[in-house]
Order: structure tokens, then C-alpha cells, then sequence
């Protein structure tokens, strides 16, 4: 009796932690679900599936080990699942397992990120602006632009790249910016 005592109490302390490092870190996997995703709506949905599986998956949690980077890996996979089901992520499945290792790897880098994009994102061009909410956002292959713009698929991946380049440098100028202050 007294051992099953023992372990009613140790997992509560463990319900008890795991609410505290989800309270803790929630903000910063919603975020990222957020970059993933078109809306609220569809970050809403991803985020209460990763909390109910993150729930499940409770006992696979080694305490002192990183809680975002855990969370953040379940998060991607339901941003897979979701992505198959929908197809209305923002980004490809190979940028989206890059993301995740980059939060894996730095934990509070990528809302700053977040920002400073969108900050860039304002000054792009409206033709380019149109070109990124037509692949990421409505999330039509190149092919599929290609067809529907009569332009070259080679001539949309360039446009594609000289865009990406310009987002980067620019959050680079930012990051640098920043760092100055």
C-alpha cells in the first residue's frame, strides 16, 4: 500500500512538472506551429493535437532533458499529418524537418526570426509578395504556377530564390542590426 502511494505521488509531481514545462514553453511551440501553418485556426487545432499527444506521450519525457525540442518533435509530426491532410502548410517537408532541428537546436531564437520576416516581408515587392503567398500560402507547385501564369517553371524558381535570397539577407541586416544595439 505505502509503494502504491509512492507512485500516485510521484505521478503527480510528474503531471505537476510536465504542466509547469508546457506553461513555460507553450508560447514558443505555438509559434512555431505558427510559421507552419496559414492561419490561427489550423495552428489552434495543431497545437491542442500536440498538447493531447504530448499528454499520452508523458512518460517518454526524461526529465532534465530539452522540453522544446521534445514538444517542438511533436509538433512536427502532426504538422506532417496535418499537411497531408490539408495541404495548406507553408512549407515543404524538408524546410519543415530543417525548422525543427534549428528550434531543436536554439530554443527562443525562432520568434525573434519570426518577426524580423514579417518586418521583411513588408517590403517586398507586390509581385513577389503575390509569388510567395501563391507557393507557400495557397501551396501550388511551381508546375502548378507555371501552368496558370504561362511563365517558365525555371523562370518561377528563379524568382522563388531572388526572393528567398532577399528575406535572408534582410534578416541578417536585422539580426546584425540588433546584436549592435
Amino acid at each position: 500500500m505505502d509503494q502504491s502511494h509512492d507512485n500516485k505521488d510521484k505521478a503527480q509531481l510528474d503531471t505537476a512538472e510536465f504542466v509547469q514545462l508546457l506553461t513555460v514553453n507553450q508560447r514558443k511551440i505555438y509559434s512555431y506551429i505558427l510559421k507552419m501553418v496559414v492561419n490561427y485556426n489550423d495552428a489552434d487545432d495543431i497545437m491542442q493535437e500536440t498538447t493531447a499527444v504530448m499528454w499520452k506521450k508523458i512518460g517518454s519525457f526524461e526529465r532534465g532533458s530539452n522540453f522544446l525540442g521534445w514538444a517542438v518533435r511533436i509538433a512536427h509530426y502532426n504538422i506532417l499529418a496535418f499537411r497531408k491532410s490539408n495541404r495548406c502548410l507553408i512549407l515543404d517537408d524538408e524546410l519543415l524537418d530543417q525548422l525543427c532541428v534549428q528550434v531543436e537546436e536554439s530554443s527562443g531564437h525562432h520568434e525573434q526570426n519570426l518577426l524580423w520576416l514579417r518586418e521583411c516581408l513588408a517590403g517586398v515587392k507586390h509581385a513577389d509578395l503575390e509569388l510567395i503567398k501563391e507557393r507557400y500560402m495557397i501551396g501550388r507547385t511551381v508546375k502548378e504556377m507555371a501552368r496558370l501564369s504561362s511563365k517558365a517553371p525555371q523562370s518561377l524558381y528563379r524568382s522563388l530564390g531572388r526572393i528567398h535570397d532577399l528575406l535572408v539577407r534582410c534578416i541578417r541586416h536585422k539580426r546584425v542590426a540588433d546584436n549592435n544595439l
